[in-house]
């Protein structure tokens, strides 16, 4: 269970094992640009009529815990669970409509992950998909997600193609610092993707983050895996200062993706501690760009201990 709610500090990721070595074993590396291909690189090859997808737990991807950040393995199951949909869906365009995480087990620098995906149901509208990643026979986490088809079928998303999708023109550029935001300070995997802003509202803090190119997708607007990334990291913190600031590790995260977020907007979190119990904190939240609700999500974190 990805835990990034530990104090600041030094954090020295430990030595990676022995690495697996993906070409040899049949997989090929997965072109991307944007945010996947920030993130990556992620692996593909044949199983039969299907494609499987993998990436290596790199040194980039930890956690205050030098452990892989759940944002990455979310990222991974949207991207994984998407592109399995899409080969069989008759390569329709489309989007995530929802997507919902369970966070089994840590994954360790160094680690192979592979998606285990799975076509559940097809509608002319919709595709169900459920998926497990595994590091070898261990089950690391749980994902099902439905995906919304688009139109007629392209390849906008075959491996190894360029971007089809530019991001669009930017808004006027929005300066968080100006309007009382401060950058927050993170490593690893937040720092990469980052940065997420934060002010003090009230008696606790706000986050917030600009998006940028770099968190575009091959539709030229944000990567549902940024948004997922940001939904945990500012839920995980608000429900860290509500709860004694105590160490703890997301257990679930449920993402329901309303509408598009332009590259150039300020996407806010307003997040809510639904109920607090000994052992775990449910948290709720919305994604807003001004009054405009982007996304909702709802998570439950899991108490490990006072410090």
């Amino acid at each position: 269970m990805p835990n990034d709610e530990q104090p600041s500090g030094a954090s020295l990721v430990a030595d990676e094992p022995p690495r697996h070595d993906p070409a040899a074993a049949g997989w090929e590396p997965y072109h991307d640009e944007g945010f996947i291909g920030l993130v990556g690189p992620f692996w593909s090859r044949k199983s039969g009529e299907r494609v499987e997808f993998a990436f290596t737990a790199q040194p980039k991807h930890h956690n205050r815990r030098d452990i892989v950040q759940g944002g990455m393995l979310m990222t991974f199951a949207d991207r994984a669970t998407g592109m399995t949909c899409w080969y069989a869906n008759e390569r329709q365009p489309q989007a995530t409509a929802q997507l919902d995480m369970h966070f089994v087990e840590a994954v360790q620098i160094g680690d192979f992950v592979e998606a285990k995906c799975k076509v559940v149901r097809r509608t002319r509208a919709l595709v169900f998909m459920s998926a497990e990643l595994v590091v070898g026979t261990r089950v690391v986490a749980t994902a099902n997600g439905v995906w919304k088809t688009l139109g007629k079928p392209n390849n906008e998303h075959q491996p190894g193609t360029r971007d089809a999708g530019k991001p669009a023109a930017r808004p006027p550029a929005f300066d968080p610092a100006a309007a009382g935001w401060t950058r927050s300070e993170d490593i690893g995997f937040v720092a990469m993707v980052g940065p997420i802003w934060a002010r003090r509202a009230g008696d606790g803090e706000q986050y917030g983050f600009l998006a940028e190119t770099k968190h575009h997708n091959r539709r030229g607007i944000v990567q549902g895996g940024m948004l997922m990334t940001f939904a945990d990291r500012a839920m995980g913190r608000t429900s860290f200062h509500a709860n004694e600031r105590q160490p703890q590790a997301t257990v679930q995260l449920d993402m329901h993706f309303v509408d598009a977020v332009q590259i150039g907007e300020f996407v806010e979190a307003r997040c809510k501690v639904v109920r607090r119990t000994r052992a775990l904190v449910f948290m709720s939240a919305e994604l807003v760009v001004g009054t405009r609700v982007v996304a909702a999500a709802n998570g439950v974190w899991k108490t490990l201990g006072k410090r």
